[in-house]
Order: structure tokens, then sequence, then C-alpha cells
């Protein structure tokens, strides 16, 4: 994951923003867009040699995930170096990456942490976060809760999910710090806003058991089913106790008969998982579908699924009908649904295969975290020629520019 985590700091938004930082090699910009990579480091590594210090930070890039050239680790850390010694926010903190790691050099805990530091103090966030795990866990420096809570703080205040996750938990625990409840749930919150599981799942639970925020089964139900949406076990479990808080379910139910598009889509998953309800998959459809024709993005893929897994009677096309709910549903953003519609796209046993259009939607989805993007694009590239992966990364960045400006 911290590698992931590298390549999109550096690579991801040169992929998809239109930005002031690369208006200055604006043709090596062009040419990554195009996945021509070859064509970039041609244009960047004059500017590079000449002391420009982005550009130097992706020459780094380039090597240090092998685009377009053999992966070289010893290049990779040369130009990562050369960026980082010209006050480069982000290239100190691929070194440390590379350290920690032992990725072409020996494994050295300290010498991440060295580089860790001078990212996370001119303000990376990811750094940030990083140096404060380096603190927490006690690797290549000695184990400090009050640095650790500083760095994670830093970097929560900055939005990163994961450091806003991590002190929920340090604040929910008292670990290295006075419990806090009310403090947990606040920053537990701002990390589920942003899509985190664990988050999710905590935040439910807070809100279930009524500790350190008001109970309310309305919200946890909320929470909680955002976290199963991404595979959370545990939610599962917690969210059929939930359900048995009878009186949860009439509200839903009466919100649903009064049109109210989020509750028609919780009261389907009720009867779709036989949670609080008797399982019945018809009326699931029927509420997910009320739901969908409202715009709800949740529900649209909620129906969309039930197509995409072919567990229905119903008398329409299957793929089409799939293909339709999860589009909208990716339309509006939704990075899981982008990833399942990406797989229709990719299916060789169906009539609308597209490894195009595949390709585009698991690029988006990557962008924005999904961790089985990542995966399969790599593997559906190696079915693709050069000028369709270009043709996809284009589609893919016109599609962020018009959705994120």
């Amino acid at each position: 994951m911290r590698r992931i985590l590298a390549t999109l700091a550096v690579f991801g938004a040169l992929l998809f923003s239109a930005g002031s930082a690369w208006a200055d090699f604006t043709s090596g910009m062009a040419a990554a867009l195009r996945g021509d990579y070859v064509t970039a480091l041609k244009e960047w590594r004059p500017l590079a040699e000449q002391g420009h210090a982005e550009a130097q930070a992706q020459v780094g890039a380039i090597y240090d995930e092998g685009y377009g050239v053999p992966e070289d680790n010893a290049e990779a850390v040369k130009w990562y170096r050369k960026a980082a010694e010209q006050g480069h926010a982000i290239a100190p903190f691929q070194l440390g990456l590379i350290y920690s790691l032992g990725e072409g050099v020996p494994q050295d805990y300290a010498e991440a942490a060295k580089w860790y530091r001078i990212s996370a103090e001119r303000g990376f966030e990811v750094a940030q976060n990083n140096l404060g795990s380096v603190y927490y866990e006690g690797e290549g420096v000695r184990k400090n809760y009050a640095e650790a809570i500083k760095w994670f703080r830093k970097a929560a205040e900055q939005g990163l999910a994961q450091a806003q996750y991590t002190l929920g938990g340090m604040y929910s625990q008292g670990h290295g710090i006075p419990q806090n409840k009310v403090e947990a749930g606040k920053w537990f919150r701002s990390a589920a806003e942003q899509g985190h599981s664990g988050a999710q799942y905590y935040l439910g639970v807070m809100y279930y058991q009524g500790e350190g925020v008001p109970k309310d089964i309305a919200e946890a139900i909320k929470w909680l089913r955002g976290a199963i949406k991404q595979g959370h076990v545990k939610a599962r479990n917690i969210l059929g106790n939930v359900y048995d808080e009878t009186e949860a379910g009439k509200l839903w139910s009466k919100a649903a008969k009064q049109g109210n598009a989020e509750a028609q889509h919780m009261l389907g998953q009720a009867f779709e998982w036989g949670y609080g309800a008797p399982y019945d998959l018809d009326e699931a459809i029927k509420l997910y579908r009320r739901s969908a024709e409202q715009g709800h993005a949740p529900a649209q893929f909620s129906l969309g699924y039930i197509h995409y897994r072919g567990f229905n009677d119903l008398d329409t096309d299957t793929d089409a009908e799939a293909v339709k709910w999860l589009g909208k549903a990716a339309e509006q953003g939704l990075a899981e649904a982008q990833f399942r519609l990406a797989f229709m796209y990719s299916d060789d046993f169906n009539d609308i295969e597209d490894h195009v259009k595949a390709h585009k939607w698991w690029s988006l989805a990557k962008a924005q975290g999904h961790k089985g993007a990542l995966n399969a694009l790599s593997i559906i590239e190696k079915e693709m020629s050069p000028a369709d992966i270009s043709r996809a990364r284009a589609l893919a960045s016109e599609w962020w520019e018009e959705h994120n400006n």
C-alpha cells in the first residue's frame, strides 16, 4: 500500500490534473497523458539535468516504477535525491519509501525516517503519516507516542484519511494519549466521510453504542453499510445486531414510502441481506429502482450489481441493465461502480467487450485509491495495444478534468 501511495503522490497529479505546477514542461506532461513515457522522459530529462526539481522528481518516478523503461532503483534514487536537495516536498518521501523497503539499496529504517522527516517538514501529508508510524512502531527511531501523535495530527489536519483513522483509534483506546471518545468520533467521522472502511465501521459502532456521539441507530446503519460495501466483515456482523433495533426499520420504512431515496436504498438492503426484514430480492430490486431513478448513486450501484451477478429473474437483458445502472453510478464518481463496470467491459464472454472502456474505468477507480484496480490494469494492459492504452488514458484524463474542475 505504501508503494501505491507513492505512485499516486508523484504521478497521480500528473495524469489527472491540468496544473500550474506542470506548466513549465507541458510537452512531457502531454506525452505522459498519452501513455508515452519514453517521450515524456526525453522531454523531462534535459530539464532535470538543468536542475529543474519537478522534472527530476518525475524522472525519478519513471525509473522507480519502470514506466516505459526498465525499472532502475539506482537511477530513481539519484534523481529523487537531486530533487530533494533542491527542496522538493515529495521526492524525499520517495527516498524514505525506497530505504524502508530496501529497494535497490540496503534496507535502512533510520535513513528512511530521515527522509520522511524532511518531506514531512515540507508539508507532505503522506510523509507526515509515515513519520507518525515510524515513531509509533519505533522503526529507525526511538518509539515516541508524543511524536507519533504530533505527525499523525499534522497529516490528519491536512485531510489524510488514514491519519485521521489512526488518530481516532488512539483517542478511542487512550493509546499514548488520554482517552477521549468525543475526539475519537470527530476523527473517525473525518476519515469515514472520505470512504475509509475502518473509520466507517468504528463510527457506526459508536452510534450504535452511543459512545462519544449520541446513540443514533439510523446513523449506525448508514456508516456500517458503507463499511460493508467495501468488504468489512465485522461491520456485517454488527449490522445484524443493529437491525434488531426494530424501531430503526420502522423509521426507514416510513421514510421510504414518503419517497426518501436514501431510505429506499437502505430498506432495499435490509430485504437483500435479510437484516431486520425477510429476505426478498424482488422487493429489494423494487426499492433500489425507486431510489436509483431519483439519482441516488449507491442505489444505482446496488441495482446494477444485482444484474451484474445475474441474481434476478426479471425479463430484461441482465448485462445491459448492469451496464446501465453501474454506468450511472460510475459517472457520479462511485469508485466501486467504476471498478465493476470495467469488469463488464473486460469480459470476453459478453457482447459489450471493450478493453479501452475497461481501462478507462479502472484507471479512474485507481485514481480514487481502489485497491483492486491497479492489479486489474496491469492484467488488461497485456491484452491491449499501446495505441489503445493511450486512448484509454486520454479518455480517463478527459473524464477526470470534466468532473473535477
